[in-house]
């Protein structure tokens, strides 16, 4: 199989290349001198953990201090064990458990979404926990083949300390289906992060497939949102620590980190990017 990376998806917009480039300097300089907390599920990622071990292990030494946590419950694939036997220079938090519940990967109700943010907020509460709390929190998905743009990561960190009006900075996750082809017959990126997303005028789940063509230039200032996911969501640890999944919203399941970001906005009074 061969895996495609971000930067083979994306091209850097003219117009904002040089703020871009100034954007992840910055966020460069910035993580020399943080601390940061990786955290994320996992359940039957085997084929994929491997590359996700070595993409955080390249991330970590950007970092003054790196730390990651790991909740995994019910695989049968070996993910618990892969994860185990891993020894990086950094502490790993690893909660394994057997719940004996069903993988509902296609589903959107509270089924699914309740247990979804249940594992999250565990995530949350170790960080908590912790001893010392990190400056940043990155919330990701371990289970993204084409990983992450580490650049990007940087340049939310900028964002992130130099305005102080944001208290999270969210990513936008791209993909392919055969459904979507460009004129010439090649496969057309497409922003798979629908669920998650929450312009300013709503909160409320409604049918948003434009936002599936919705790709803004790479590169561009961050755009304000009520929420957004993709992948990989970068926060303040204090902002982090003032919201709670609980994977309801209006009454209703919805996608656990729309109601995560809804309890930090009405707390903080700051916003997503």
């Amino acid at each position: 199989m061969k895996i495609i990376q971000p930067q083979d998806a994306i091209e850097i917009d003219d117009e904002f290349a040089e703020e871009y480039h100034d954007s992840v300097v910055g966020g460069l300089s910035i993580a020399a001198e943080s601390s940061v907390a990786v955290v994320g599920l996992a359940r039957n990622i085997a084929q994929v953990a491997p590359l996700t071990m070595e993409r955080l292990e390249k991330l970590s030494k950007l970092f003054l201090d790196f730390s990651v946590v790991i909740v995994e419950n019910d695989s049968d694939d070996g993910t618990p064990e892969l994860f185990g036997e891993w020894e990086p220079e950094f502490d790993v938090t690893l909660v394994s458990e057997k719940l004996d519940r069903p993988h509902l990967p296609a589903q959107r109700d509270a089924e699914r979404t309740v247990p979804l943010a249940e594992y999250r907020q565990k995530c949350l509460e170790i960080v908590r926990d912790y001893d010392d709390w990190p400056d940043y929190v990155i919330v990701m998905d371990y289970d993204s083949w084409g990983g992450y743009l580490a650049e990007g990561i940087m340049s939310s960190l900028h964002y992130l300390k130099e305005d102080g009006l944001y208290y999270g900075m969210a990513s936008m996750g791209l993909a392919q289906i055969p459904q979507l082809r460009n004129n010439d017959g090649t496969f057309s990126w497409f922003n798979y992060d629908a669920w998650a997303f929450r312009p300013l005028y709503s909160w409320r789940q409604r049918p948003e497939m434009w936002i599936h063509h919705w790709k803004p230039p790479f590169g561009a200032p961050p755009i304000e949102v009520n929420s957004a996911f993709g992948g990989l969501c970068v926060y303040s640890t204090e902002d982090y620590l003032r919201g709670r999944y609980v994977g309801t919203l209006f009454g209703r399941g919805d996608c656990e980190h729309v109601a995560f970001h809804r309890s930090i906005s009405q707390t903080t009074g700051k916003m997503l990017g």
